[in-house]
């Protein structure tokens, strides 16, 4: 009976021990994504600022050319 609860008590132990392991590994991966969706966003909102400010010089070149 002893050893039955032994080999109870380590298989919970394990089954902790993975699930810890698991959600770690999860807690990683989403930290991860997390950093390349703000990484991701902030390109994204430079490259529309790069376009806006760039469209805004051609309209002023375009305006002086045709003046």
């Amino acid at each position: 009976m002893e050893k039955f609860d032994a080999e109870s008590q380590e298989r919970k132990d394990m089954e902790r021990r993975l699930a810890a392991l698991v959600d770690d590994r999860f807690s990683i991966l989403r930290n991860e994504l997390n950093k390349e969706a703000r990484n991701r966003n902030e390109s994204v909102e430079n490259f529309t600022f790069y376009l806006e400010v760039n469209m805004t010089f051609e309209g002023q070149i375009y305006k002086k050319i045709n003046a």
